[in-house]
């Protein structure tokens, strides 16, 4: 039987009896009804070959061919390393796969050490210098860091603050010669000074800021904020190749050398050019033992394909739920039609999993990689053969999982741990209600055994030896039954928990359509997040919300100086923020965007340790004014109703500002002058409402600038900690704070305000309706107070934990009946 001809078949097929298909699928391999055995090459020779890169070994060979007419040519590397780089080691050169993963399938060329006759042409002085030429076809774009071996372990070069080099890159545009300095290695310190290099990213034709473009040089990343700017600190002296290129491909990669003096700032404008789109239609025909009902993805090394340019779980970098899914044609072979943008170095590979688990394997089982240089012409045709998904003599591994507890429409993923750790979640197949599968091809030629766990939108099983689920690779195939009665994070708890009948909602006095009704997200951004957006904003919208407060973050990588800006993998990418301001306006709901940081150590100790003297200051308030004026483009682009800014870390940076245990914290005298200067950027920025978040504790001695903005977002404490009303029932001490302290601010300053709450659940979760139910009264008796957000709301799934998300809880029962409430209607 033609398996593939099958699936065109199957597509025709009603939606239940697709799930028939599938599960009788499943049910024949597990029986070994269907062989799945590696299938030689069948088809015809490629319009365009996209030959898979070749594995390079000691000496340095031919990086792959696009097609007959790209140009081969030679790149001349040299790297100045460390003085104390231990004498008579050996420095490699390590090409990396970011599709498979930086860490999964890297391979490392010997560098020679140059004598000091050869050293002479080099200006290097009496540094040391290793080199290597390596072929390269014209158009690569090649991703590599530098190596030693010290004993059996490899080390790897750091940049100067100490973390290690993601990669580095260098765009093939004929013969070339590099020279790199490696600042310190991981087991050698740095001292040196450093310099910097700080710059925007514009369009060269429109002028237009580039947000999101992947600057690299010296070993060091970063992405550039919505102004197009970026900056580049810790560079050791000397001249770095500086690339700058789009995630996503539309431009041009710009490359040039940039010289960095010790001390010094290199400024560095880069214009880049539109490429030009080019529709790509790729067919490839698979082996003819593949399953017929399964996704067949593309994985890639740009953003549409599943590249999150981020260090993920396990070595990965690629996300499976943001790959393109290929579509089945009658004649057996699979297609998938893209535009890419013309001159953009491709590298790809077919999946029935992500860029390593279930991914394509060549003949020898090593991991296939292809590359294509997109052509500059109208149209291009690709045709692809997948050799095997196997690799190795390890028979495949069913997973049939039964889940009663799952909601409709929620995802469920498998995730495996090996050597390197757990990895992402792969996204199973679904048989039918409450029933998934998954069936593993490879890797399985690892040592020692698999663990693997089941994960709901992203949450995983917990992590318990004594539970742990494992399965030994055999010769032959293994069928795995598992069963989760209830998801541990939603699972059904005994709760006195109860929420208040529907003839209460009398009580509710209407408010108007501008009354704030919103959910604040959980500070928190798995790389997935995007992909379960969409149930999310509709239970939030059956709660009866209309504003939904997106929370996005930026990492503080260093205190001094301070180095604030997005990183890949922790923080939300511009692209993903962009898609769910658009998907939660078609939702109907009004998004806001409330930015905040992400610290390293604790907020609290992290203002105790800066230096907090007056240029650190200044550096300060450089870097929060990037960081807003980003947030404000991005309110400005997404449409979003409100941008909230403040809250209770900035604290110490407001006129008078205090650390923690109540010390000055030493901000300049003219804070409340930047302020108003910052608000007045952000106004020239975005044009819908400013928020400041204030927290509660601190309305008494609020900041003169708030008649600066449109709406105090006062910040409710999770346990009532009023200040002077320790000694009061909660209820009363809200009621005194609210009528003694909040409403003359809010007369003093004519402006709105909303109370964004978090109150944790508790174990029985009695407490949060509690504190809910008092809060929402005390709203509700009071006209002057527009709005109220529940604050922590945990997108990924309903928890059952102790946590302030109310998701799945008796309080988000609780929310909607008050929430309805204020917009005049009633709930049964």
């Amino acid at each position: 039987m033609n398996h593939q001809l099958s699936f065109s078949l199957f597509q025709t097929l009603p939606p239940f009896r697709r799930v028939l298909g599938l599960a009788l699928l499943v049910a024949l391999l597990a029986s070994g009804c269907i062989p799945l055995t590696p299938a030689g090459p069948t088809a015809a020779p490629s319009a365009v070959d996209s030959t898979p890169a070749a594995t390079p070994t000691a000496e340095p060979t031919p990086l792959p061919a696009i097609h007959s007419e790209l140009a081969e040519t030679q790149v001349v590397f040299r790297v100045q390393v460390p003085a104390d780089t231990p004498a008579g080691t050996t420095v490699y050169l390590t090409l990396l796969d970011e599709v498979t993963g930086l860490a999964l399938n890297a391979v490392r060329y010997p560098m020679q050490e140059l004598t000091s006759d050869e050293l002479q042409d080099l200006e290097v002085g009496s540094q040391r210098v290793y080199q290597l030429s390596l072929p390269a076809g014209v158009g690569s774009m090649l991703k590599y860091r530098y190596e030693r071996l010290a004993g059996d372990v490899t080390v790897s070069e750091h940049v100067s603050a100490g973390n290690q080099v993601r990669y580095r890159l260098y765009h093939v545009e004929g013969p070339g010669e590099v020279l790199d300095v490696v600042g310190r290695w991981t087991d050698t310190p740095f001292s040196a000074e450093t310099g910097r290099i700080q710059g925007t990213v514009v369009d060269r034709d429109s002028g237009q800021p580039l947000a999101s473009v992947l600057v690299t040089a010296g070993g060091q990343q970063t992405l550039s904020a919505a102004d197009g700017s970026f900056l580049l600190e810790g560079l050791p002296p000397g001249v770095h190749n500086l690339v700058a290129m789009a995630i996503d491909g539309a431009y041009q990669a710009f490359q040039q050398g940039a010289r960095v003096e010790a001390g010094a700032t290199t400024p560095a404008p880069l214009q880049m050019i539109p490429a030009r789109p080019v529709q790509v239609t790729f067919l490839v025909s698979l082996p003819e033992n593949t399953p017929p009902v399964v996704p067949v993805r593309m994985a890639g090394n740009l953003y549409q394909l599943g590249n999150t340019f981020a260090d993920l779980a396990g070595g990965t970098s690629s996300l499976a739920e943001n790959m393109p899914v290929l579509t089945a044609l009658p004649d057996g072979r699979y297609t998938l039609n893209l535009t890419l943008p013309a001159g953009t170095d491709l590298r790809y590979k077919y999946t029935l999993g992500d860029g390593f688990w279930n991914a394509e394997h060549s003949a020898d089982g090593a991991f296939q990689l292809r590359q294509l240089v997109v052509p500059d012409q109208d149209e291009v045709v690709v045709e692809d053969q997948v050799i095997s998904w196997q690799a190795g003599s390890k028979g495949r591994i069913t997973f049939d999982l039964s889940a009663p507890g799952t909601p409709p429409g929620e995802q469920v993923s498998i995730q495996f741990r090996t050597l390197f750790g757990w990895t992402q979640p792969v996204p199973m197949w679904q048989l039918g209600e409450s029933r998934w599968a998954y069936i593993l091809y490879s890797p399985l030629n690892l040592p020692g055994e698999l663990g693997y766990r089941y994960c709901h939108n992203g949450h995983c099983e917990p992590e318990d030896p004594a539970t742990l689920r494992v399965v030994t690779p055999e010769a032959e195939p293994q069928l795995l039954n598992d069963v989760i009665e209830a998801w541990p994070q939603i699972a059904p708890q005994e709760s006195s928990a109860p929420v208040p009948a529907a003839e209460e909602q009398a009580e509710i006095l209407p408010r108007t359509a501008d009354f704030r009704r919103g959910i604040q997200l959980r500070a928190a951004y798995p790389p997935a997040w995007i992909s379960y957006l969409g149930n999310v904003l509709q239970t939030v919208q059956e709660m009866g919300a209309s504003q939904v407060v997106f929370t996005p973050t930026w990492t503080f990588r260093s205190s001094d100086p301070v180095i604030f800006e997005t990183a890949s993998g922790l923080d939300p990418l511009w692209p993903d923020l962009m898609e769910a301001l658009q998907q939660t306006r078609d939702t109907g709901l009004v998004p806001a965007v409330y930015p905040v940081p992400r610290f390293p150590i604790e907020m609290e100790t992290w203002w105790e340790e800066a230096p907090r003297d007056s240029a650190w200051w200044q550096n300060w308030f450089e870097r929060y004014t990037h960081f807003a004026l980003h947030h404000a483009e991005l309110a400005e682009k997404g449409q979003a109703g409100a941008l909230v800014l403040g809250g209770e870390w900035v604290t110490p940076a407001l006129p008078g500002g205090t650390l923690i245990d109540g010390r000055p914290s030493g901000v300049p005298a003219d804070a409340e002058l930047r302020w108003r200067e910052l608000l007045d950027q952000v106004r020239s920025r975005y044009s819908g409402e400013i928020l400041w978040a204030l927290p509660a504790s601190r309305i008494a001695t609020p900041p003169a600038f708030l008649d600066a903005v449109d709406e105090i977002y006062l910040l409710w404490p999770e346990d009532n900690g009023l200040p002077g009303n320790g000694s009061l029932e909660p209820a009363e001490a809200a009621t005194r704070w609210l009528d003694t302290a909040v409403r003359p601010i809010q007369l003093l300053y004519a402006r709105p305000v909303s109370i964004a709450a978090a109150y944790p659940s508790g174990e029985d979760h009695k407490k949060q309706v509690q504190d809910y139910e008092r809060m929402l009264r005390l709203v509700n008796e009071r006209g002057w107070i527009e709005g109220f957000v529940a604050c922590d709301f945990y997108a990924p799934s309903p928890v059952q934990d102790d946590t302030a998300s109310v998701h799945g809880k008796p309080a988000q029962r609780l929310l909607q009946l008050w929430f309805t409430g204020f917009r005049g209607e009633t709930q049964p």
